[in-house]
C-alpha cells in the first residue's frame, strides 16, 4: 500500500509525491500527460515506484480542471 499525496494535474504534465507503507521518505513522479512519459522520479524508500507510476498513468485523462485528492494506493 501507498499513498498519492500534492497530487498536481495541469494542461501538460501530472505528477505526485508518493509514500509508500512503512517509509519514512517520499518519492516523487511527473508524467507528460500527452506522451505517457515519466519526465521527473525520485525514488522513495523501499518498494511502490511502479504501482504509483501505474496509479498516475489511470489518471491521466482527467482533465485539468478537475482538482484530484490525496489517494491511497493498495494491491494484493
Amino acid at each position: 500500500m501507498l499513498q498519492l499525496k500534492n497530487i498536481q494535474n495541469n494542461e501538460r504534465y501530472i505528477s505526485a509525491n508518493y509514500l509508500p507503507e512503512g517509509s519514512s521518505v517520499e518519492g516523487f513522479i511527473k508524467i507528460d500527460k500527452t506522451t505517457g512519459e515519466i519526465v521527473e522520479q525520485k525514488k522513495a524508500d523501499g518498494y511502490g515506484l511502479m504501482h504509483a507510476i501505474s496509479a498516475l498513468q489511470r489518471l491521466l485523462d482527467t482533465p485539468s480542471t478537475v482538482k484530484l485528492r490525496d489517494r491511497v494506493v493498495s494491491w494484493y
